[in-house]
């Protein structure tokens, strides 16, 4: 490889790594106030759901406004994939190995593609398709798009949705935390990644607990009507689309 060629690859690798960095810290400030709901819910016992509810209007409030979402979450989201691709296709290709003996590095990296497509399921099950105005869904409004909106699927078809939650909770903890922690060494900061690793399981328990407790309480005060509303949005979006609910 050429001195030229080899300046130019670290030059747009350094831009990527910047950009990585950049949209990796506006998409944790979104993820602390949208998980803030089932954290609150894992801590708060017989009023988890009424707190976590709460808690999304709160975060409706500072991440779903006009000009905000489009940049701060999807433009982030869009960017962060963006860069990582340019990261991954200028790196040297690893050695293959079994996944019992990958680094704590490439297990950051696979549940990182891995939570791509759950991500964007995510978001259209719950932002876009509830928006639609045409029957039957009718633009689901913010007070029906609550945690009863994740205990009816969670009810009406428990394997697949838990399925997803689970992958997505351990999938994203894993990713978020291994970030955090390539970011500390960036900074020349030792982190072990044995407490790495309990850190992240311990997010995704919290998480988890805090589902189980929307599972149990969120439908308690659900219209008939509501729930076939519901039922339409999930049927739109892969895996509900493929099982049925």
């Amino acid at each position: 490889m050429s001195s030229s060629s080899r300046t130019w690859r670290q030059r747009v690798f350094r831009i990527a790594t910047a950009a990585q960095t950049i949209s990796s810290a506006t998409l944790g400030s979104v993820l602390i106030v949208h998980l803030a709901a089932p954290v609150v819910a894992s801590l708060t016992g017989p009023a988890a759901v009424d707190m976590s509810n709460q808690m999304i209007l709160l975060g409706r409030e500072w991440y779903q406004r006009a000009w905000i979402e489009p940049v701060l979450v999807y433009g982030s989201f869009s960017l962060h994939i963006l860069s990582s691709l340019v990261r991954r296709a200028l790196l040297h290709r690893p050695t293959l190995c079994w996944p019992w003996h990958w680094r704590w590095e490439t297990w950051h990296s696979v549940c990182g593609w891995i939570l791509t497509p759950l991500v964007c399921a995510h978001v259209l099950v719950n932002r876009i398709v509830p928006q639609q105005s045409s029957l039957p869904i009718s633009g689901l409004s913010p007070s029906e798009l609550d945690m009863s909106y994740v205990s009816y699927a969670l009810a009406a078809s428990p394997i697949t949705t838990w399925s997803v939650y689970v992958l997505l909770s351990v999938t994203g903890a894993v990713h978020i935390v291994g970030g955090a922690m390539k970011l500390m060494r960036r900074r020349k900061m030792r982190v072990r990644a044995q407490y790495g690793l309990t850190t992240a399981f311990a997010l995704a328990a919290m998480l988890l607990v805090g589902t189980s407790a929307i599972a149990q309480d969120g439908l308690a005060s659900v219209a008939p009507t509501a729930m076939e509303r519901m039922a339409a949005c999930y049927r739109q979006v892969v895996p509900w689309r493929w099982v049925g609910i």
